[in-house]
């Protein structure tokens, strides 16, 4: 694993960029196959974290997939979001600062190598809560960390007990997708897809 805590961004950077690259908010971006693979792995009721433009969202609702909440702490992105997906509810929240409710699936795609904590958010898990996320090999703009196999991967993020996995290369781009649940010997929590978690929107 390879780290740059010099790329660590803000909101107000991410607000640029949604405006800034047409890429970071189109369906037909590079990033694609990654989301399309993420939703092959996806069960139950979705709740995905740093939710973006509402790409994934857009995919999963359209499979007639549960896509529940999306969070995201850039507002730009958010609006991008809302007119894409009007029916689904977005967050405007830092999800360093919550604990996800329980879900049957919940997503980060794209996200954990934004974050300079990014093991806390996955501890703050429920115990048993299955987890789907993927993070790349590239060290580029606004990425504190880039992984050189799956090995490096699994390693950082032992917390997750893994099942399947996949990884998707173009050129020299490489992304690894995991879905495993949050490890823990206790008693499983149990989906409450109707729960209302205390964020606002």
């Amino acid at each position: 694993m390879r780290s740059n805590p010099e790329q660590l961004k803000n909101a107000n950077y991410y607000d640029w960029a949604y405006g800034a690259y047409e890429d970071s908010q189109s369906m037909d971006s590079h990033l694609r196959p990654v989301w399309e693979k993420a939703l092959d792995f996806a069960e139950g009721t979705i709740c995905e974290l740093g939710c973006g433009a509402g790409q994934l969202a857009r995919l999963a609702l359209d499979r007639g997939l549960e896509y529940i909440i999306g969070v995201d702490f850039s507002i730009e992105a958010l609006k991008i979001a809302r007119r894409r997906c009007p029916d689904t509810t977005f967050y405007h929240e830092d999800i360093r600062d919550i604990v996800p409710d329980f879900f049957g699936t919940v997503m980060l795609i794209e996200v954990l190598e934004h974050i300079e904590n990014d093991l806390d958010i996955m501890n703050r898990l429920f115990p048993n809560q299955l987890v789907v996320f993927s993070v790349p090999n590239l060290l580029c703009q606004g990425h504190v960390r880039a992984f050189d196999s799956l090995d490096d991967v699994l390693e950082r993020y032992d917390m997750i007990l893994p099942g399947d996995t996949a990884e998707i290369t173009k050129g020299n781009k490489t992304w690894w997708i995991v879905k495993g649940v949050r490890f823990s010997s206790g008693t499983p929590k149990q989906e409450s897809p109707s729960s209302s978690p205390s964020w606002s929107d």
